[in-house]
C-alpha cells in the first residue's frame, strides 16, 4: 500500500466517522426533543387527571344535592295531594251546605208567603170586626 492510497482511505474514514458523528449527534438531538414532549405529555395527561379526580368530586356531590331534592320534592308532593284531598272534602261539605241554604231560603219563602195570607185574612178579619159607618155605637 502506498501512501496516496492509505491517506485517501484515512480521509474517507474520517469523513465517514465525521458524518457518523453527526448523525449521532442528530439522533441525540432528536431524542433529547423526544424526551422533552414526552415529559411535557406526562404533565398534561397529570393535569387532565387531576381535573378529572376534581370533576368527579364534584359531580358526587350534585348528585347527592339533587338526591336531596328529589326526596324533598317527593314529601311537597305528598302534602299537596294531602292537601287537595282535604280541600274536595271541604268542597263536599260546602255543596251540603249550600243545598241546606236553599232548602231553607225555600222554606223561608213559603212562610213569608203563609205570613203574607195571614196579613191579609187578620186584615180581613179586622175589616169584618170594625162598626158600620155611620151608625152608632151603643154603649150600655
Amino acid at each position: 500500500m502506498n501512501d496516496d492510497n492509505l491517506e485517501r482511505r484515512l480521509s474517507s474514514l474520517e469523513r465517514r466517522v465525521n458524518r457518523e458523528a453527526r448523525l449521532r449527534a442528530s439522533v441525540d438531538h432528536d431524542l433529547s426533543r423526544l424526551e422533552e414532549q414526552q415529559r411535557h405529555t406526562t404533565s398534561v395527561v397529570q393535569a387532565i387527571r387531576e381535573t378529572q379526580v376534581e370533576h368527579g368530586e364534584q359531580l358526587t356531590r350534585l348528585e347527592k344535592a339533587v338526591a336531596g331534592h328529589g326526596d324533598r320534592f317527593t314529601l311537597i308532593d305528598r302534602k299537596l295531594k294531602s292537601l287537595d284531598s282535604a280541600l274536595d272534602l271541604h268542597d263536599v261539605r260546602v255543596l251540603a251546605l249550600e243545598f241546606k241554604v236553599d232548602r231553607l231560603d225555600t222554606k223561608v219563602d213559603r212562610l213569608d208567603t203563609k205570613v203574607t195570607g195571614l196579613d191579609t185574612k187578620v186584615d180581613q178579619i179586622l175589616t169584618l170586626l170594625e162598626p158600620p159607618s155611620g151608625g152608632a155605637v151603643e154603649t150600655n
